[in-house]
């Protein structure tokens, strides 16, 4: 089922993350502590982003470092997390020397990703934010382009 029957924290391990395995190099991951979990994707935003910017600029120019998400940006995001959000790296671009993310919200079920191709849930699901980097001042910004996904009526 992909999925766990109980809690999967053990009191006796006192563990503060659980891997699940859920096949074709999908890994659930389980996070005792809401602030971990925070770290964690900060640092996984910023790894991609690098990445996924530094792909398409010519080989022999030096990598560009990006800072740090505000911890503020991050929280913005805690009323469509449950959702499942996809940051789009792969359709990420650069304009007027801002990196742009496209932030989508996979539509159906909480099992989405682990049920569709990339293609068919990039097609289930629409953009609700973009996350901008600006190369010159090195800050984020986050704008929301679909407001009604971040309301908590249309949530459940």
């Amino acid at each position: 089922m992909k999925t766990h029957n109980d809690t999967p924290f053990s009191y006796k391990l006192q563990n503060d993350y659980v891997y699940l395995d859920i096949g074709e190099n999908q890994v659930k991951t389980y996070y005792r502590r809401l602030k971990n979990f925070y770290l964690v994707l900060n640092q996984s935003i910023i790894r991609h982003a690098e990445q996924a910017y530094n792909e398409h600029r010519i080989v022999f120019r030096r990598g560009n470092k990006f800072a740090e998400l505000p911890a503020g940006m991050v929280r913005q995001l805690i009323p469509v997390l449950g959702e499942g959000l996809i940051f789009a790296f792969d359709q990420a671009f650069e304009q007027d020397r801002e990196y742009r993310i496209p932030i989508l919200i996979a539509s159906d079920s909480n099992l989405a990703p682990t049920l569709r191709s990339k293609d068919s849930l990039y097609n289930n699901a629409q953009q609700i934010a973009i996350l901008k980097y600006n190369l010159r001042s090195k800050h984020w910004h986050f704008i929301i382009t679909n407001p009604q996904a971040f309301d908590a009526d249309a949530l459940y």
